[in-house]
């Protein structure tokens, strides 16, 4: 699990806080919905929190001209 924690952060080249809002995606959603937690589903949830949180904290860097 380590080593796709380090692969994501590097394919997305994430920050900490980026990393940090990715935890706290998860968690958010395994307090609310504790069920939901399986073997086979924390990398997939691992890898939308990411896609989230990066999305989240950068939409505001690039915009598009008009």
């Amino acid at each position: 699990m380590h080593q796709y924690v380090l692969l994501l952060v590097e394919r997305f080249r994430m920050t900490v806080a980026e990393l940090v809002m990715a935890y706290a995606v998860i968690e958010r959603v395994l307090v609310l919905h504790p069920t939901t937690l399986r073997v086979n589903s924390i990398r997939p949830m691992l890898l939308g929190a990411c896609v989230i949180a990066t999305k989240t904290s950068r939409d505001g860097d690039i915009g598009l001209l008009e």
